[in-house]
């Protein structure tokens, strides 16, 4: 992922990243059902690897002046290959995912 830093009095920076793909990611977005929430704001996902690992994301609402960040949740795998998700909704349900489609 590259990234874009905008400062106030200065010009932006563009990050890129660089390397060479070292190896696989997922990407999520969430999509609240309760009304006022639709960005699922409060999710937490948990992505259950094969070797054990467990990966974490929470979904935030926050930004900064003049920013923003994307409303993905983006885990890089490298090698690992992933066993389950779990997705634990802002009013406490939880909801299990065999393994999706990597890359996307």
């Amino acid at each position: 992922m590259d990234l874009l830093v905008t400062n106030v009095d200065d010009w932006p920076q563009l990050i890129q990243n660089v390397c060479e793909p070292q190896g696989d990611w997922i990407g999520f977005e969430l999509f609240g059902a309760q009304a006022g929430n639709r960005d699922a704001i409060g999710a937490k996902v948990r992505v259950m690897l094969k070797d054990g690992r467990i990966l974490r994301r929470d979904m935030g609402g926050g930004g900064g002046y003049f920013g923003a960040n994307e409303p993905l949740l983006h885990f890089g795998l490298g090698a690992a290959t992933i066993a389950s998700i779990e997705v634990r909704w802002p009013d406490g349900q939880l909801k299990s995912f065999p393994a999706p489609a990597t890359g996307r």
